[in-house]
């Protein structure tokens, strides 16, 4: 699978309608999507200068995870600042919401009316 995709992502010319077919039933099993998944995904990347643009995607993500797997290269993600504090109040909150529904559980308060008030953000 991987090299049939490796294959269309490094071809020079355009692929012919069947080469973009076998190239994205490859790119299925390797994603574990079905073709149908797939081909409804791959219009929504493609751009009039790189309408493969999808499958150059995946191959290179790909290739990145090999690369770090084989040489041990790591890769260092970073979040900004919003975004960690919005990743960190959905964590809490989850909590927090998972809490207050097993205390209505346990005390077998889940179907009776109830207004909760709460400060947390």
């Amino acid at each position: 699978d991987w090299q049939k995709l490796e294959f269309a992502v490094q071809q020079k010319e355009p692929l012919t309608q069947a080469q973009r077919e076998v190239a994205l039933t490859h790119t299925a099993n390797i994603l574990g999507r079905t073709f149908r998944e797939v081909t409804t995904i791959y219009p929504l990347f493609g751009t009039s200068t790189t309408p493969e643009r999808f499958l150059h995607i995946i191959y290179y993500l790909g290739k990145l995870a090999i690369d770090e797997m084989l040489n041990n290269n790591k890769r260092i993600v970073t979040f900004s600042p919003v975004l960690r504090e919005r990743l960190g109040h959905h964590i809490h909150g989850e909590i927090w919401a998972n809490k207050v529904k097993e205390v209505l559980l346990e005390k077998n308060l889940m179907n009776r009316p109830r207004h909760i008030i709460s400060a947390n953000m």
